[in-house]
């Protein structure tokens, strides 16, 4: 759940990423017990790593599980904000929406503002000394996972990043036990 959604506009301008890395682990911090997992799929991942870094202070985690996320902890990619506008356009054409009412203009815009803040982020890269299993569909990011860890294992999944979680999660299942 994206907490930025319950936000006026305003609010949702004035938000960035550590207001949602803290916002995740103040919600989980006091819930996660010793022994538990952590897990991330797609740009969770590095919200994942992020609580986790933070958990390990007080808490013992029994293994991460990262899911075909990027690890890169600083991504400035100006392009990604302007395909999500197109996105946004494109959804609101197939929807035959060409005249929305006021209420989903309204929605529109929030999407667009929660979209451009979540395309850009400036996070320092965690140390982790939990064991990390990463499953990828996609070989990439073993080096950026070098980077957060020594305690690490790099599992190529045959599936595509949508796939893994809506019709392949039989592949990965069993890194949950």
């Amino acid at each position: 759940m994206i907490f930025k959604y319950d936000l006026s506009l305003d609010e949702i301008k004035n938000t960035n990423h550590e207001d949602n890395l803290n916002y995740y682990y103040d919600s989980i911090k006091g819930l996660f017990q010793d022994g538990d997992i952590i897990v991330g799929y797609s740009l969770g991942c590095i919200y994942a790593s992020l609580i986790a870094e933070k958990l390990e202070k007080d808490k013992r985690i029994d293994k991460i599980v990262l899911i075909d996320g990027t690890l890169d902890f600083v991504n400035e990619d100006e392009d990604e904000r302007e395909n999500m506008v197109n996105w946004v356009a494109d959804m609101i054409q197939k929807k035959s929406l060409m005249n929305p009412s006021k209420n989903i203009r309204k929605m529109i815009k929030k999407i667009i503002e929660i979209s451009y803040i979540n395309s850009c982020w400036n996070f320092h890269t965690p140390k982790i000394n939990s064991h990390i299993i990463y499953l990828s569909t996609l070989n990439l990011f073993k080096e950026e996972l070098e980077c957060i860890s020594d305690n690490y294992e790099y599992i190529l999944i045959d599936s595509s990043h949508q796939d893994i979680i809506e019709k392949d999660f039989d592949k990965i299942s069993h890194y949950f036990n």
